[in-house]
């Protein structure tokens, strides 16, 4: 299985955390902190036709940008080989509700923020996993961290 087989955008579930990554550059490219900090290990990855991906931990492939991915912070900005676990499995809008729900309710964030109640609402109302996709992408678009 490779990162650029799924169908884009997905949502990413990853340590209490929702991230929608709309194309394979932005699954595949992060901060060299992230793959240290366990970011993508038992990340759960849901595409809008219904495929469930599991991955198992990721490695960094090389650096991006000039300078090796490196800048004055000497943060790295890296290109990272994603390693799945098992194959594919199709899950349904329930079950992808019920994941948005628990990462929703995990970050404190979410409840103070001003249109939480909103997107709940909207998320109980989605039919299809693409629905879902298309709202969470809309909040992280906003500049609120999905």
């Amino acid at each position: 299985m490779r990162a650029k087989e799924i169908v884009y955008p997905v949502l990413c579930f990853s340590q209490g955390v929702i991230y929608i990554a709309v194309n394979e550059e932005a699954l595949t490219t992060c901060n060299a902190n992230a793959i240290k900090k366990g970011w993508f290990k038992k990340m759960v990855i849901v595409a809008p036709d219904g495929m469930k991906y599991t991955v198992s931990d990721a490695r960094k492939i090389h650096g991006v940008g000039p300078f090796w991915g490196y800048n004055i912070f000497l943060n790295q900005k890296v290109k990272v080989g994603i390693d799945f676990e098992g194959k594919p499995s199709q899950v349904n809008v329930y079950d992808v509700k019920k994941l948005v729900e628990k990462s929703l309710e995990s970050w404190d964030g979410w409840v103070s923020s001003g249109s939480f109640n909103e997107i709940q609402e909207k998320i109980k109302e989605a039919k299809t996993i693409k629905e879902i996709v298309d709202v969470l992408y809309s909040e992280q678009c906003k500049g609120n961290s999905v």
